[in-house]
């Protein structure tokens, strides 16, 4: 006696060793295969957004903080012609 399933989209009653639905064509193993894919970018999308603002958050405060810092610095030498005149060149 062959073992029966019921088949995931329409419902009857099909083989067990049956790799495609005889009445709907619906073949499980390709769907599962699409949605482990899909499963796999979803979740080093998931990573890398995750990982992404770990990393890239500090950085960004990091440059914020030096733009800020160096907006406020003034220049010590307003004289650049007196260093060389300095050292005789």
């Amino acid at each position: 006696m062959t073992r029966t399933s019921a088949c995931l989209r329409c419902h009857v009653s099909i083989p067990t060793e049956a790799t495609v639905c005889p009445v709907c064509g619906y073949a499980p193993q390709r769907s599962y295969k699409s949605e482990g894919s899909f499963a796999k970018v979803f979740g080093i999308l998931i990573s890398l957004t995750i990982v992404g603002s770990v990393i890239g958050i500090p950085i960004w405060w990091y440059g914020r903080k030096r733009k800020q810092q160096a907006q406020g610095m003034k220049p010590t030498n307003t004289r650049p012609d007196s260093i060389t005149e300095s050292l005789d060149i």
